[in-house]
């Protein structure tokens, strides 16, 4: 795990996170990760989509950004190196439609990096 420096220092594993949250469906970004450490760490996660309308999965790694569009009834499992953030993006499709996400997720990473 040696994204942005030479030498890890100090690392790290969280216990589980969890979030969850339900809202229409009207193109809003929902922030779930942005890194905040100098290391950009992994992070596997498992990401649900229980709700009526699709969703966008953006994560932006040191060297790239995937975008990976999450169907309702729909999920993700997967890891993800030098991640540096991870958003959903919600359709746009109002009504009574509804963004629901689910996301648990687990960060391996280093605190610092020595030269």
């Amino acid at each position: 795990m040696t994204c942005n420096c030479d030498k890890p220092c100090g690392s790290y594993s969280t216990g589980e996170l969890n979030f969850q949250t339900e809202e229409v469906c009207n193109g809003q970004t929902i922030q779930i990760y942005k890194s905040f450490t100098e290391c950009d760490p992994t992070i596997t996660l498992q990401l649900s989509n229980f709700g009526t309308c699709p969703f966008t999965f953006v994560v932006k790694q040191n060297k790239q950004e995937q975008i990976i569009q999450i169907n309702p009834n729909q999920g993700l499992n997967a890891a993800f190196d030098c991640v540096k953030a991870m958003k959903v993006r919600c359709s746009n499709s109002g009504g009574e439609n509804t963004c629901a996400v689910s996301v648990r997720f687990q960060i391996h990473g280093c605190i610092s990096c020595c030269n």
